[in-house]
């Protein structure tokens, strides 16, 4: 590979990637965060090798930003990310186990709140917290795939693909795989101080990643859960193990 070059962008904090205009590919967005409880998306002109220069036009002179309920340092991602149609998505989603909020957001590329999808209720456990280990787990890494996205965090069992155009808020969730199938589980072992506990980031797999490939099989890093490299799920989200490539260690993935 060879780097062709290269753009400056700032923003406080930097949580997960970046996602382009799908019409435009010297439009970039960024997430930020100001350290006063808010969570920014930056608009961004790509400058060839120099500075990025601010998109006035979108938000509030350039940034959309909505305030979050975690202590400083526990947003980890996803940044922002776009499925090449209408929409620029980030979340409101606590890693840290102090808030009970999980959020999908929508933000149109005029730099304005659009809708919020409420993933509390898959997110968010407070009998996990009794349990030993969180309320909340992000969701902290999102990947789109045709006119989906689908979800995740280092810190909870549960993966999720959603409809990204859904239409009626109860059948947003295509499949959601948490507990129950030993793919992704957490305290899973007949051992487990925590049995079944699904937010937990104490605990492996840590999955800071999940991605999709074309034909709707996802797959996800496993560090702590042995010499595995990744774990599978169906187009249908059915586990499908864990898997190893040659000569795989224990290592971080």
């Amino acid at each position: 590979f060879t780097l062709m070059e290269t753009c400056i962008s700032w923003e406080v904090c930097d949580p997960g990637k970046l996602a382009f205009h799908p019409d435009d590919y010297a439009k970039f967005y960024k997430c930020g965060l100001d350290n006063l409880g808010n969570k920014t998306v930056y608009a961004w002109t790509w400058v060839p090798n120099g500075k990025a220069e601010v998109i006035t036009d979108f938000g509030d002179e350039g940034v959309f930003k909505f305030s979050v309920n975690y202590p400083v340092g526990w947003e980890f991602g996803p940044g922002v990310v776009n499925d090449g149609g209408l929409y620029l998505l980030t979340t409101n989603g606590d890693l840290s186990g102090t808030s009970a909020e999980s959020e999908l957001i929508y933000i149109d590329f005029d730099g304005f709140e659009v809708q919020r999808l409420d993933l509390a209720d898959w997110y968010v456990d407070l009998d996990d917290a009794k349990a030993g280990g969180q309320s909340s787990s992000g969701p902290a890494t999102l990947n789109c795939w045709k006119t989906h996205v689908i979800t995740g965090s280092n810190s909870t069992c549960l993966n999720m693909l959603i409809d990204i155009y859904y239409e009626d808020e109860d059948e947003a969730v295509t499949w959601a795989n948490s507990n129950g199938d030993y793919t992704g589980d957490r305290n899973f072992e007949e051992d487990s101080e925590k049995p079944w506990v699904c937010n937990d980031y104490n605990v492996g797999p840590q999955k800071y990643n999940i991605a999709i490939e074309k034909n709707g099989f996802s797959l996800f890093p496993s560090f702590d859960i042995g010499a595995v490299s990744f774990g599978l799920y169906a187009p249908d989200g059915t586990g499908l193990g864990y898997h190893a490539l040659a000569a795989e260690t224990a290592k971080q993935k």
